[in-house]
Protein backbone atom coordinates (compact mmCIF):
# COMPACT_ATOMS: atom_id res chain seq x y z
CA UNK A 1 0.00 0.00 0.00
CA UNK A 2 1.53 3.53 -0.59
CA UNK A 3 1.83 5.61 2.42
CA UNK A 4 -0.32 8.79 2.20
CA UNK A 5 -0.12 11.69 4.85
CA UNK A 6 -2.86 14.20 4.88
CA UNK A 7 -2.25 18.00 5.12
CA UNK A 8 -3.17 21.47 4.82
CA UNK A 9 -1.18 22.57 1.53
CA UNK A 10 0.13 26.21 2.71
CA UNK A 11 -0.53 28.15 5.39
CA UNK A 12 -3.06 30.65 3.40
CA UNK A 13 -5.80 27.66 3.35
CA UNK A 14 -7.82 27.60 5.97
CA UNK A 15 -7.34 24.72 8.55
CA UNK A 16 -10.60 22.66 8.35
CA UNK A 17 -11.92 19.56 6.77
CA UNK A 18 -12.70 20.20 3.03
CA UNK A 19 -9.00 21.94 2.37
CA UNK A 20 -7.65 18.87 4.17
CA UNK A 21 -4.88 17.51 0.63
CA UNK A 22 -3.66 13.86 0.82
CA UNK A 23 -0.32 13.36 -0.03
CA UNK A 24 0.95 10.23 -1.92
CA UNK A 25 4.47 9.76 -1.43
CA UNK A 26 6.56 8.64 -4.54
CA UNK A 27 3.83 9.38 -6.55
CA UNK A 28 4.10 13.34 -6.67
CA UNK A 29 0.48 13.52 -6.21
CA UNK A 30 -1.61 15.63 -4.19
CA UNK A 31 -5.38 15.78 -4.32
CA UNK A 32 -7.56 18.14 -2.48
CA UNK A 33 -11.12 16.81 -2.15
CA UNK A 34 -13.26 19.60 -2.26
CA UNK A 35 -17.15 18.85 -0.49
CA UNK A 36 -18.02 22.08 -3.24
CA UNK A 37 -18.37 20.85 -6.62
CA UNK A 38 -18.11 24.49 -7.76
CA UNK A 39 -13.89 23.83 -6.24
CA UNK A 40 -11.42 22.70 -8.44
CA UNK A 41 -9.61 19.43 -7.40
CA UNK A 42 -5.68 19.67 -7.26
CA UNK A 43 -4.24 17.46 -8.79
CA UNK A 44 0.29 16.97 -9.32
CA UNK A 45 0.44 20.02 -6.42
CA UNK A 46 3.82 19.77 -4.42
CA UNK A 47 3.74 22.06 -1.44
CA UNK A 48 6.50 23.54 0.01
CA UNK A 49 5.33 23.62 3.58
CA UNK A 50 2.51 21.78 4.03
CA UNK A 51 0.96 21.23 7.46
CA UNK A 52 0.39 17.65 8.70
CA UNK A 53 -3.25 17.22 10.16
CA UNK A 54 -0.84 15.22 13.26
CA UNK A 55 0.30 19.01 13.89
CA UNK A 56 -3.03 20.25 14.30
CA UNK A 57 -3.37 17.48 17.31
CA UNK A 58 -5.27 15.07 15.09
CA UNK A 59 -5.49 11.29 15.06
CA UNK A 60 -5.92 9.38 11.99
CA UNK A 61 -7.71 5.97 11.66
CA UNK A 62 -7.52 4.65 7.93
CA UNK A 63 -10.19 2.19 6.90
CA UNK A 64 -10.69 0.32 3.43
CA UNK A 65 -12.94 2.93 1.75
CA UNK A 66 -12.45 6.32 4.21
CA UNK A 67 -10.40 8.18 6.23
CA UNK A 68 -11.47 8.94 9.89
CA UNK A 69 -9.84 12.17 11.55
CA UNK A 70 -10.24 12.76 15.20
CA UNK A 71 -8.97 16.49 17.12
CA UNK A 72 -7.46 14.99 20.40
CA UNK A 73 -4.49 17.17 21.22
CA UNK A 74 -3.99 20.48 20.74
CA UNK A 75 -2.54 22.02 17.86
CA UNK A 76 1.20 22.54 17.79
CA UNK A 77 0.99 24.19 14.00
CA UNK A 78 2.51 27.60 13.64
CA UNK A 79 2.28 30.04 11.03
CA UNK A 80 5.99 31.57 9.47
CA UNK A 81 6.11 34.06 12.19
CA UNK A 82 5.78 31.15 15.16
CA UNK A 83 2.54 32.09 15.66
CA UNK A 84 -0.23 29.70 16.90
CA UNK A 85 -2.04 28.03 13.81
CA UNK A 86 -5.59 26.81 15.68
CA UNK A 87 -7.71 24.16 13.38
CA UNK A 88 -10.99 26.15 12.44
CA UNK A 89 -13.05 23.04 11.20
CA UNK A 90 -15.05 20.21 12.82
CA UNK A 91 -12.85 18.34 15.46
CA UNK A 92 -14.37 15.08 14.37
CA UNK A 93 -14.98 14.15 10.44
CA UNK A 94 -14.10 11.33 7.57
CA UNK A 95 -13.00 12.15 4.26
CA UNK A 96 -13.06 9.28 1.28
CA UNK A 97 -9.74 7.87 0.16
CA UNK A 98 -8.46 8.82 -3.02
CA UNK A 99 -8.36 5.25 -5.01
CA UNK A 100 -5.09 5.26 -7.73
Amino acid sequence: MTNKKYAIVNDVDRPEGKLVTEIVEGKHYYMSRYFDDSKKNYDGMQPRNPTFLEDFGFDIVEKEYQTEFIQTGESKATYKDGEQRRWQGEKEFVLPKVIL
